[in-house]
């Protein structure tokens, strides 16, 4: 199946649609995983420098389930990634990287629930945007064939994200703490909020 760029998604929006109720105990939709999780994306849009509004964990109704956290950046353009240089790329895909990894660090379960996937296509889309050419259909749609999106290149792109991803989370976990802690306290953050953290820790 071909891929379809990103359409202006924030990094993160984290959903339980894939979470089984039974499975609760586990700690798929823990309000302290769901806020680390948040405040990886969050630290990490600050350190990077990706526009950033605010950060949330409010549950709601979206479609085809519902949202535990969200992280709120500006709209995303293949222009930011496409034809630029591998350190520009990977500033757009770690942050995808961070949530997830963040949360690993307590809550071991984190690979099972939605959120996990939804950041891994997030970077996957990303990668592809910067190094794979589009296809326009004949009502002018765009989308990434499978011969350019299974690239050995997207692969490393990605591979190089996570490891970036460990080693920010390692770096600046305070900070990623603290945000956390704030948030479990306030259930949203503007970017503003978050920056001080950051500066301070």
């Amino acid at each position: 199946m071909a891929m379809k760029p990103p359409k202006g998604k924030p990094p993160s929006q984290r959903g339980n649609r894939h979470a089984k109720p039974a499975r609760e105990s586990d700690g798929l939709n823990d309000t302290r995983h769901v806020a680390l999780h948040e405040a990886g994306h969050a630290v990490a849009a600050i350190v990077l420098e990706i526009e950033f509004s605010k950060v949330e964990i409010k549950r709601r109704l979206i479609e085809g389930g519902t949202s535990e956290g969200f992280t709120a950046t500006r709209p995303f353009k293949r222009d930011d990634v496409y034809g630029k240089d591998e350190e520009t790329i990977l500033r757009h895909i770690t942050p995808c990287f961070t949530g997830p990894v963040a949360e690993m660090r307590e809550n071991p379960n984190a690979r099972d629930h939605g959120a996990f996937k939804k950041d891994l296509e997030s970077a996957q889309g990303i990668a592809a945007m910067a190094i794979c050419e589009l296809s326009r259909k004949e009502n002018g749609e765009t989308w990434i064939s499978p011969e350019e999106r299974n690239k050995d290149r997207l692969i490393a792109l990605l591979e190089a994200g996570e490891k970036r991803a460990n080693a920010f989370v390692a770096e600046h976990w305070d900070a990623i703490v603290k945000v956390r802690d704030l948030l479990l306290r306030k259930r949203e953050l503007s970017g503003d909020e978050v920056a001080k953290v950051v500066n301070w820790s």
